[in-house]
């Protein structure tokens, strides 16, 4: 029988529509709030898991701090369970939060949100030339809901154990170059291609940020080496063992579909100008190593709050302590992750 669910779209603003970013600085703790507050409707225990088959949420500054949630079930669940359900919990959290997220009074019915342009539904439009067509896709798909499970853990973890956000962050960051390859040389080879790419997208000097990042590193270089230290000594937290146990299946799931050419994407020609010098797992799996990868690397750190310049700084001194294990640089490899 064929699967009636279908992927529903929401939007959800923590201020004006169309307020010019930055963002202000209390609003990502809110934003917090507001998804461990999911936790109870959309997690692993919440109502709403017997009703949906699947969810995954992402946080957007551009436009208005908000966030994107993704949801499938069949369409009678939405209607009979599901909005009235999730209507109550959004109407709740913004009657709390009224003057923080630019409200004059607090609502009193989720129309009025949706009439201030506070909540959206949207058609959602999977992003299959991103992710090399309908199977690589539904694969996204897949990682995108246990990501936001795993995010929605650390939220409540974080806000309850004092370990800094960017400790938690760095794990699952770890986690995911580790369980694609534990060679040193493989993960910085991303990490400098992701650095590459985002610092030419939103930086003007590059030498003078490049300064920045260095600067920065030499500050927090003792406690980045005392925690990677311990994560390659097996010193991780046991929150999150399913989640590497995920990765190392999901990835073998993509190398697969890569290998039997399941997977397409119009990036593929640009990877292979560089097979030679690229190390076996990527060359034999580019669209996974230099597609996939980069792109769940900015949506867990997305997830959790960081702005691309936290990302950076995060990943830049990741790099560092890679590069102390090698020889020499690893190349770059120009991205595409964003593919027509």
């Amino acid at each position: 029988m064929q699967n009636s669910s279908q992927w529903h779209y929401r939007q959800v603003f923590l201020q004006p529509p169309n307020t010019p970013t930055p963002t202000k600085p209390d609003l990502r703790q809110v934003c917090d709030q507001m998804l461990i507050d999911w936790e109870r409707t959309f997690g692993e225990q919440g109502s709403l898991r017997p009703h949906i088959d699947r969810w995954f949420f992402i946080r957007y500054g551009e436009g208005g701090y908000h966030v994107r949630l993704r949801y499938q079930s069949p369409p009678e669940n939405r209607a009979a369970t599901i909005d009235p359900l999730l209507d109550a919990e959004l109407l709740r959290f913004f009657q709390d939060h009224a003057a923080t997220v630019g409200l004059q009074h607090p609502p009193q019915a989720i129309d009025e949100l949706y009439a201030a342009g506070y909540l959206r539904d949207l058609t959602y439009e999977p992003e299959y030339a991103k992710y090399a067509g309908k199977l690589g896709m539904a694969l996204a798909e897949q990682h995108f809901a246990y990501s936001s499970t795993i995010c929605l853990r650390v939220l409540q973890a974080s806000a309850n154990s004092g370990v800094a956000r960017s400790f938690w962050v760095l794990e699952l960051v770890h986690d995911l170059l580790e369980q694609l390859s534990p060679d040193p040389y493989v993960q910085a080879l991303i990490v400098r291609s992701y650095l590459d790419y985002w610092i030419a997208q939103v930086v003007g000097d590059r030498a003078a940020f490049l300064r920045g990042l260095e600067q920065h590193f030499e500050r927090q270089a003792p406690a980045i080496r005392q925690r990677l230290g311990s994560l390659r000594h097996n010193n991780k937290y046991s929150l999150f063992a399913d989640w590497r146990t995920h990765l190392h299946n999901h990835f073998a799931d993509l190398q697969a579909a890569e290998a039997n050419q399941h997977l397409q994407s119009s990036v593929i020609e640009h990877f292979q100008r560089y097979q030679a010098q690229l190390p076996t797992v990527v060359a034999q799996s580019p669209l996974t190593g230099l597609l996939f990868v980069p792109n769940y690397l900015h949506l867990v750190q997305n997830r959790l709050g960081l702005s691309i310049m936290q990302e950076l700084q995060l990943l830049y001194m990741l790099y560092r302590v890679l590069l102390a294990e090698l020889p020499a640089e690893p190349i770059s490899v120009p991205l595409i992750l964003e593919p027509r």
